[in-house]
């Protein structure tokens, strides 16, 4: 048993704990872009810095970091509505950091916006928004090692109750990460980055679909896309058309 112990704990550490980190060039340009930033006076030169980041994003450093970073190049720049994407997509990756939080929170205030309630599921399994996305993946892979290293154990042993322990474990961590692909990963979000109009089909030629305009900062769902115009969906509010130009998905 002991030796079992120590594989487990071997086992998740590696799982758990190994990370990679990004190549010499995409970790220049990302301190480059904080000089940058640091002396960046102008709307026009944090928008520089924020495209700058969106570089790295597009070259697959996607970080809690670096959306963080470029969320504050927006604010800067008053562009709420992209700021308020990017501390989103941040606080998937660090769903505990608190200033990420807190920056959210400012830029909410200025749209008028509000974080939604936790679902049931994230207050039963309260844990949910403490774990980042990425991070809930590798503990659900570990655990699942742990589960069959558990039941060669309780075979040898004739153990049920190390059996059980490992089968409810890797249940709830598999449960938990495919809670989390399913809303940020088979469902896309979205944020409204300049007023806009929404219609009730693809086209300005539809009847509006709400009696005002949207504005900069309201946050949708998304349910379909066709061509320049997304089908939306606000929470307590209803369906519409908007043209891609006026939104950010994520």
């Amino acid at each position: 048993m002991r030796f079992l112990w120590l594989s487990l704990s071997c086992l998740s550490i590696c799982l758990t704990g190994c990370g990679t980190n990004p190549p010499a060039d995409q970790q220049a340009q990302f301190e480059a872009a904080e000089r940058a930033f640091k002396d960046a006076e102008s709307s026009e030169e944090y928008l520089t810095v924020a495209g700058t980041y969106q570089q790295l994003i597009d070259e697959g450093l996607q970080s809690a970091s670096v959306f963080f970073n470029q969320g504050n190049a927006f604010m800067r720049a008053d562009r709420v509505g992209r700021a308020i994407a990017c501390y989103r997509q941040a606080l998937r990756l660090a769903p505990s950091n608190t200033t990420i939080r807190s920056n959210l929170q400012a830029a909410l205030a200025q749209t008028g916006g509000s974080d939604p309630p936790d679902s049931v599921f994230c207050k039963l399994v309260f844990w949910q928004n403490w774990i980042g996305y990425a991070t809930k993946f590798y503990l659900a892979t570990t655990l699942l090692a742990m589960t069959a290293l558990l039941l060669v154990a309780a075979r040898i042993k004739a153990n049920r109750t190390l059996r059980t322990c490992g089968i409810v474990f890797s249940t709830i961590a598999i449960v938990s990460a495919a809670y989390d692909w399913n809303r940020f990963e088979n469902r896309l979000s979205g944020v409204v980055i300049a007023e806009t109009k929404a219609f009730k089909g693809n086209a300005t030629s539809y009847e509006p679909a709400f009696s005002t305009t949207l504005a900069e900062g309201v946050e949708f769902t998304v349910n379909e896309q066709r061509g320049d115009w997304v089908q939306i969906t606000i929470p307590a509010v209803g369906d519409g058309w908007v043209p891609t130009e006026s939104v950010v998905v994520y």
